[in-house]
């Protein structure tokens, strides 16, 4: 009997609830309603399935990104750049890029929010 995708996530969804609240002092709050907890606490199977929805989910995220906005992002939290060397390398102003990284975050949030991952 194979697992649909559904399926899949209902059970990750399951188990998430019933062992989180085993896990709660383990979570990390990132601020604004947002808690997160280290894969590497997880069973290896589970830690896993999430791993690879988590990277489907954002790679689906950052192919809808307008190739600007993908840009900002990409190169704020992936390469670790400054606002300055985005500033220099995009010709964007300092505001411009604060605003595309808060509206990009905020689009992320819901995002894996609506796929049941935050």
């Amino acid at each position: 009997h194979q697992l649909d995708r559904n399926d899949v996530q209902n059970r990750v969804a399951v188990a998430a609830d019933g062992i989180q609240l085993l896990l709660q002092p383990l979570f990390h709050d990132l601020g604004q309603g947002v808690s997160v907890i280290p894969l590497g606490v997880l069973p290896r199977g589970i830690a896993e399935l999430l791993r690879k929805e988590l990277t489907a989910t954002l790679n689906r995220f950052l192919r809808a990104l307008p190739e600007r906005d993908r840009t900002v992002f990409l190169l704020r939290y992936y390469y670790a750049s400054t606002q300055p060397e985005i500033t220099q390398r995009t010709g964007l102003s300092a505001n411009q890029i604060k605003y595309i990284l808060q509206r990009t975050r905020k689009k992320l949030a819901d995002t894996l929010k609506k796929e049941g991952l935050q």
